[in-house]
């Protein structure tokens, strides 16, 4: 869906430019425990006075815990101070362990928050582009280097750029546009060279890096890895 493809491209971006992993709150459950305590984008630091360094360890802390009993978490809020919350955990039917009503992950996290303000854009195949996005916006320079770049694939949140359908058409419509240049995923390549005109350049991509570093071999005058 929309979101989790737009999570996933800011997590890839992060975790390209090595932001510390955390676990991050992806979901509060309405009605659940936690509502007002804590919120999505959260990262959970410890629970208790016990420190969390990943979804193990805090998946662990909650299974030692007893529905009606009263945690203490503690938390970091993107663009907020550090917070504490009391949190009076619920009973779940298929558990004998008390109920916070959250979903967690373990994900790079940033004390900012990062909005996708493009209309009628989105969804898996925006996920390489929007990810670039913000590289592009967290780092010095043009990755285009003034380039009329396009592209297309969706994002895994470690990185991998997989094949998205349609690309005969996404070629067509940035052609048209003008772009000279079209990013597309591996597996999509066949495809691809069906359709590109002498005017457009196709850069094949794996992975962000692989799509970062192609852009950075073809901006400096270098010969990035085509279909």
């Amino acid at each position: 869906d929309f979101q989790n493809s737009e999570d996933n491209a800011a997590y890839a971006a992060l975790n390209y430019l090595k932001f510390a992993p955390a676990v991050t709150v992806e979901q509060v459950n309405d009605p659940g425990p936690a509502l007002g305590k804590l919120q999505r984008g959260d990262a959970i630091d410890a629970v208790n006075g016990t420190k969390v360094a990943d979804l193990e360890a805090f998946t662990a802390l909650i299974k030692t815990t007893k529905p009606g009993e009263e945690i203490v978490v503690d938390f970091r809020r993107k663009n907020a101070p550090p917070g504490s919350a009391r949190i009076t955990l619920g009973r779940n039917d298929d558990r004998e362990q008390g109920f916070l009503g959250i979903a967690v992950r373990d994900a790079p996290w940033a004390p900012f928050t990062i909005n996708f303000n493009l209309a009628n854009v989105g969804g898996p195949s925006a996920g390489m582009i929007f990810s670039l996005a913000v590289v592009d916006k967290l780092t010095t320079g043009d990755l285009n280097g003034s380039k009329f770049i396009a592209g297309t694939g969706s994002i895994s949140g470690d990185g991998e750029v997989g094949p998205v359908g349609g690309v005969m058409h996404k070629i067509l419509a940035a052609q048209e546009a003008g772009a000279t240049v079209f990013l597309v995923p591996k597996e999509n390549c066949d495809e691809a060279r069906t359709v590109r005109g002498d005017s457009m350049e196709l850069i094949r991509v794996e992975t962000l890096t692989g799509a970062v570093d192609a852009l950075r071999e073809l901006t400096s005058g270098g010969q990035p890895p085509l279909c």
